[in-house]
């Protein structure tokens, strides 16, 4: 589901900038590490025809790099700033293409009465 909705993101994207045949994404480092764009990418290219130059940087970097039009499509996580960014004509659509989950991974904690001094 997450990639379906991803290269349609892309999709709707590179039809605004189909005439030039290349879009420049602005994503957060946090969506590129674990290689999503390396997947999808190719895909977008297959179906467009458009190449798509992935810029990663912190969301407040890819955020202004959104706002000076110097890309095409940002993948952020900063929902309001998102929101206000379109508001404010930057921007003509905004997508939830998806979500992090913070989960604690180990051994639950030792009660302080059974530590060890």
């Amino acid at each position: 589901m997450l990639r379906a909705t991803l290269v349609t993101a892309l999709v709707l994207a590179g039809a605004v900038c189909a005439e030039h045949r290349s879009i420049i994404v602005a994503s957060t480092t946090s969506t590129r590490a674990p290689g999503l764009f390396g997947h999808v990418l190719p895909m977008f290219k297959a179906q467009t025809g458009i190449d798509a130059k992935l810029v990663a940087q912190g969301t407040g970097q890819a955020l202004e790099t959104g706002r000076r039009g110097d890309g095409d499509v940002m993948f952020v996580h900063a929902k309001k700033e998102e929101v206000r960014l379109v508001a404010e004509g930057f921007g003509t659509k905004r997508f939830d293409v998806m979500h992090n989950d913070f989960m604690p991974v180990g051994p639950p904690p030792t009660p302080r009465a059974q530590r060890r001094p």
